[in-house]
C-alpha cells in the first residue's frame, strides 16, 4: 500500500490500525476463494476420446455435473483403473468392456450401467460423445498435484501437465527423457468408432502438439519412467500445499 492511500485511510477511520487490517482482510478474502478453484478445459471430440483430468471434481456425481446439463453431449465415461497384479497389464490399448480395468458412467436412458459415479483427479478417461462436431468441456474442479504410477508390464494410460496454451510438441516435451523417446510407443485416439485405427500408434513426434487433457497409453518397454514433465512438483502431502499458523515451510 502506498503512503497517500495509507494517510486517505488513516482520516476515514477512527481507528486506522484495526479497521485498515480489516479491510484488507476483507479485499484479500475473494481472492483466496477463487484460488481454491480452476476450470479444465478439455476438447471432445465426436465418438470416443480420451482424456485426463488435472482437477480434483469429485464433490458431485456424474449425473449432476454431466447428466443433469442438456447441452453436454457425453453419454458414457470409462475410467481405466490399473490392475493389482502384473499379470493383468495389457500390451494393446484395451477397448471399454465391462468387467476389465473399466469402470463406467452411462447417461440415463444410456445402454451402458453405472458403477463410476464422481471424476476423480490425475485419472484418465474414455468419453463417448453423440456430438457432431467437437464439444468443449468445462470441468470445475481443485487443482491437484501430478501423481501418477507407471508401469513396466505394459501400458500407461496417462495425461501429460503441459500449458492450455503454446503447446510444445512431443519431440520438445519429451527431449528431457531421450531414454524414453528411444523406446516408447505412444497411442492416441482419433475421435469416431473405435477399431484397428483408433487408437493408432503416434508416430509424428516433430508436429503433434501435447494437449493438456489429452489422454495417451504409453509403453516403455523394460524400461522404468519417472519423467512427467521438465518440472517436478514434490509435496509432502499429495493433496497439495496446505497453509497455516502450524505448518512449516
Amino acid at each position: 500500500m502506498n503512503s497517500h492511500l495509507f494517510t486517505l485511510l488513516s482520516r476515514r477511520f477512527a481507528r486506522p490500525t484495526a479497521r485498515v487490517s480489516h479491510l484488507l482482510l476483507f479485499l484479500l478474502l475473494p481472492l483466496s476463494a477463487l484460488a481454491q478453484w480452476q476450470a479444465q478445459s478439455i476438447l471432445v471430440k465426436p465418438g470416443w476420446s480420451a482424456v485426463y483430468l488435472h482437477v480434483d471434481a469429485s464433490y458431485d456425481s456424474l449425473d449432476s455435473l454431466v447428466g443433469s446439463d442438456a447441452n453436454n453431449p457425453i453419454s458414457e465415461l470409462w475410467l481405466w483403473q490399473r490392475p493389482a497384479g502384473t499379470e493383468q497389464f495389457v500390451t494393446s490399448p484395451q477397448s471399454p468392456i465391462g468387467g476389465s480395468q473399466w469402470v463406467v458412467w452411462g447417461r440415463l436412458g444410456s445402454e451402458v450401467s453405472g458403477s463410476l459415479g464422481t471424476l476423480v483427479p490425475n485419472a484418465a478417461y474414455l468419453v463417448y460423445s453423440m456430438a457432431t462436431t467437437n464439444y468443449t468441456w468445462n470441468v470445475k474442479g481443485k487443482p491437484v498435484a501430478p501423481d501418477y504410477s507407471w508401469t513396466t508390464s505394459g501400458l500407461n494410460f496417462l495425461g501429460l501437465p503441459t500449458p492450455p496454451a503454446n503447446l510444445p510438441e512431443f519431440d520438445t516435451f519429451l527431449s528431457l527423457a531421450p531414454n524414453l523417446v528411444s523406446v516408447a510407443q505412444i497411442y492416441h485416439y482419433q475421435g469416431g468408432p473405435l477399431g484397428s485405427g483408433n487408437p493408432s500408434q503416434l508416430f509424428a513426434y516433430h508436429t503433434t502438439p501435447v494437449t493438456r487433457g489429452e489422454a495417451f497409453w504409453i509403453s516403455s518397454g523394460t524400461l522404468f519412467n519417472k519423467y512427467f514433465g521438465p518440472v517436478k512438483v514434490v509435496f509432502p502431502d499429495m493433496a497439495g500445499a496446505k497453509f497455516g499458523d502450524t505448518a512449516g515451510q
